[in-house]
């Protein structure tokens, strides 16, 4: 089976809301996909997209995608690509796909001089962790904290102060 690995196209948008509503009833995470069509359209294709997606193409059917955003790491005093999501369709999945997807993926962060990559797996996830290994990426454990706004609109809950 031929798979091409390739940016994402607008047509493709349906396609990649799917597998991404897909990828969140696995991880029964639904509730937290907010993103429309609308707003996904108008942050991947604006002149400086909020983010990027790399698609897997099997006989003209979409079978996988990469998510990512590009981000500044302080520390290093470098920009790295931050993954967000990596699926692959259960029907394509220990057939190479997710492998090309990655590879793909560390080709561009190369081509584009970022530093590194990073992205985050669950702990108990382990066949992604052995195949994020098998890759040659090494698991750093580290917790994830999150402080979610508890208004819809973003805004700053009443007396946080101000980012400026």
């Amino acid at each position: 089976m031929k798979i091409v690995i390739r940016n994402m196209a607008k047509a493709d948008t349906d396609s990649v809301l799917g597998m991404m509503r897909d990828l969140a009833v696995h991880h029964d995470q639904l509730e937290y996909v907010k993103i429309d069509r609308e707003q996904f359209v108008a942050q991947a294709f604006r002149e400086h997209p909020s983010f990027g997606v790399f698609v897997a193409e099997a006989a003209g059917e979409l079978v996988g995608y990469v998510s990512y955003t590009l981000n500044f790491s302080i520390w290093a005093g470098s920009t790295f690509l931050g993954i967000d999501d990596v699926f692959v369709k259960p029907g394509y999945r220990s057939l190479g796909v997710g492998q090309q997807l990655m590879t793909y993926t560390r080709k561009e962060a190369e081509r584009l001089g970022l530093s590194h990559l990073k992205w985050e797996v669950e702990k108990d996830n382990h066949r992604a962790i052995r195949f994020y290994e098998d890759l040659g990426a090494s698991l750093r454990i580290k917790g994830v904290v999150t402080w979610r706004n508890e208004s819809e609109k973003g805004q700053l809950a009443a007396g946080a102060p101000e980012i400026m």
